[in-house]
């Protein structure tokens, strides 16, 4: 027995949401209530298939202060800059994969501090945004940069039966009410209080390029056009209360969403597909940075109207969705719409299931994606 370097044992996620603590994120029926999250339970399967323990960093911490755990036996993977992730690694635990999922606009101090936080991890996974973060190259010898396709999908979610098109309403965005600055003003006494970014957040070079690169104004600028135009539902949360977006938004808005506004919807997939287009726009324009918001519309079988990543052709088909940025205004985009036919329409439905049955679309299900996870690691 290498009594040197004793074998890992035991894996310790740890997350920046107090809500995944106490291994809670490993219960499929709680990780579904969290986009992203739902392929970490089938992680924990194949691990302990593997005769691997996982925890969340919580409950590691606990059992090496107790003593039942040694230092050595554990690994660790660490989400964004995971505060617990920083204290098992000052304890000795053995850093395996540093992950970001999480936009620059919603992880400021992270991104500011990107090599910092990844420099103890041999495999990163995360947008290819990261691995050049504003013109830094996040290099380091025998490390793994690995881009990460976004998880979003359980198996049976695709709806594979075609809506006829005459039966379909306009079009639908399915996501709450949120406003990047209205955000970033409440979370600022968090991260000062945390002491994880010493300079002024409106002096960074992450924020700045944030206010460059957000998506949120025109996000809105776009719903207003189609909620005008007679075009648009809006689901989710929110919507019925404005205060938090700026007040030409909250002015324009509140008449329309009066009668656009459908509330909360049960299924998102199955909503989504009773209409033609799905509007989706991130929350800021960054390499790589393709969400669910695109995913769903691609299962759901209707057409997606996209702005996001700039790099998205290098990613998804580009006959699978209109890409937004290729248009010089919503008028523009408008007439384009208005011209797709059913067949057209069809024809791009079909590419969308096709991709999502293509070895990499298949990343975005859940339990490929936590395959794809235990494979980043390279573990016995």
């Amino acid at each position: 027995m290498d009594t040197v370097n004793p074998p890992i044992t035991k894996i310790a996620f740890a997350h920046i949401y107090p809500e995944f603590h106490r291994s809670r994120i490993f219960d499929q029926a709680w990780a579904a209530r969290f986009y992203g999250a739902g392929g970490l339970p089938y992680f924990a399967e194949i691990a302990g298939q593997k005769g691997y323990q996982v925890v969340t960093a919580d409950e590691a911490l606990d059992h090496i202060r107790q003593g039942y755990w040694t230092p050595e036996s554990v690994g660790l993977v660490q989400d964004l800059d995971a505060p617990l992730g920083k204290e098992l690694l000052q304890l000795g635990v053995k850093p395996l994969m540093i992950t970001c999922l999480e936009a620059p606009m919603y992880a400021v101090p992270f991104y500011e501090l990107l090599t910092f936080w990844a420099e103890p991890f041999p495999v990163r996974l995360m947008y290819q945004g990261c691995f050049s973060h504003l013109g830094k190259p996040l290099e380091k010898p025998g490390a793994q940069n690995i881009s990460v396709r976004f998880p979003a999908l359980y198996s049976d979610e695709c709806v594979m039966d075609w809506r006829p098109w005459a039966e379909r309403k306009p079009m639908v965005i399915v996501l709450g009410n949120k406003y990047f600055q209205s955000k970033q003003r409440r979370s600022l006494s968090f991260w000062k209080k945390k002491n994880r970014l010493k300079a002024q957040l409106n002096r960074s070079d992450t924020w700045k390029d944030v206010l460059q690169t957000e998506l949120h104004t025109a996000r809105l600028d776009t719903m207003h056009h189609f909620l005008n135009q007679g075009w648009l539902d809006v689901y989710g949360s929110g919507w019925d209360r404005l205060d938090n977006l700026p007040i030409q938004f909250q002015n324009k808005l509140k008449p329309l969403l009066q009668k656009g506004y459908q509330g909360r919807c049960e299924n998102k997939i199955l909503t989504m597909a009773q209409y033609r287009f799905g509007l989706c726009l991130e929350n800021q324009r960054y390499p790589g940075y393709i969400t669910e918001k695109l995913i769903h519309c691609l299962a759901a079988g209707v057409v997606p109207v996209y702005w996001g990543a700039p790099d998205v052709a290098n990613w998804i088909p580009e006959n699978c969705y209109v890409d937004r940025a290729q248009f010089d205004s919503l008028e523009a985009l408008t007439r384009h719409l208005e011209g797709i036919t059913e067949s057209q329409a069809k024809e791009m439905a079909a590419s969308g299931q096709a991709y999502l049955a293509s070895p990499e679309g298949q990343r975005h299900f859940y339990p490929n994606f936590a395959q794809h996870l235990w494979d980043c690691l390279a573990l016995s």
